[in-house]
């Protein structure tokens, strides 16, 4: 649904609607949404606003100055978007750094997403794999998810804090001194 591509030696991703068929999330979600009063389970936008919300949503990010892709191209179906670097999942699961240089991509993270709210701004699903790390900067991207519909402010930026918590206990063990370092 997302790919990588170069142009004019510059690496972009074209990021394009996903059919209805090629996922049973948003069927599941609604399905949440019926059985439960939680809004945390509510569905944030139809599917095919999604990409058009998640341009309307990173321009105005960018005005802000958060470090978000610039849109190079928007259309209904597809997005044109700047590299940001890997993600910091990848820093975490597949790179060979040391624990020094991952709890140091990781407290940059954590402070940037506290600049985020900061600014009375949310994520949405701050994922590590929706996280990423060029070696100076961190950056985020996949804006599709807004939950503002159903949560409040304060309720979206909880959200993202208690996801981005989830992925340092989904990708490190759970006994590992870069969780707490992380989150204190």
């Amino acid at each position: 649904r997302s790919f990588p591509t170069v142009w004019q030696n510059q690496k972009l991703w074209i990021k394009q609607h996903e059919a209805k068929s090629a996922t049973f999330l948003p069927l599941l979600t609604r399905l949440l949404k019926k059985l439960s009063s939680n809004p945390l389970y509510y569905p944030s936008a139809e599917p095919k606003h999604c990409l058009k919300r998640e341009a309307t949503r990173l321009t105005l990010l960018k005005s802000r100055g958060v470090r978000v892709p610039q849109v190079v191209l928007s259309h209904d179906n597809y997005l044109v978007l700047t590299d940001l670097g890997p993600s910091v999942k990848f820093f975490l699961t597949d790179a060979n750094i040391s624990m020094l240089e991952k709890q140091h991509i990781l407290m940059a993270a954590a402070a940037a997403l506290a600049q985020l709210h900061q600014q009375n701004r949310w994520h949405g699903r701050p994922a590590l794999r929706d996280i990423c790390w060029d070696g100076e900067h961190i950056g985020f991207i996949d804006f599709e998810e807004d939950p503002h519909q159903h949560l409040s402010i304060d309720q979206c930026m909880a959200r993202d804090v208690l996801i981005f918590v989830h992925g340092l206990y989904r990708y490190l063990p759970a006994n590992d001194p870069a969780i707490l370092l992380t989150i204190s």
